[in-house]
């Protein structure tokens, strides 16, 4: 297969990625100009997610994107969607590692 055609992850292929960000601890990081704000961790991403932004408030990070098409966990009213944008996830400032 070309390295640039797109396909989707086996079920197989999703479970080893997502134990591969657990053990790896990968995060992603929020910057502004050369600070580095925040580095938020790859668990709270959901499989197959594409991560847009990260919101901060005084009290909790609420990181925006668009949830996998079938994921079927998504729940746009208890995540707090928007028309505008999918909350993938929200997390305390006191749950970052």
């Amino acid at each position: 297969m070309d390295m640039t055609e797109k396909r989707e992850m086996t079920t197989e292929e999703k479970a080893m990625w997502n134990e591969y960000r657990r053990n790896n601890n990968l995060r992603i990081e929020v910057w502004n100009d050369d600070v580095c704000l925040s580095r938020v961790p790859m668990r709270y991403i959901p499989i197959g997610a594409k991560y847009r932004e990260c919101y901060e408030t005084d009290t909790e990070y609420i990181i925006c994107g668009q949830p996998a098409d079938d994921d079927t966990d998504h729940n746009c009213d208890a995540l707090g969607c928007t028309s505008v944008n999918h909350v993938l996830a929200r997390f305390s400032k006191q749950e970052q590692p």
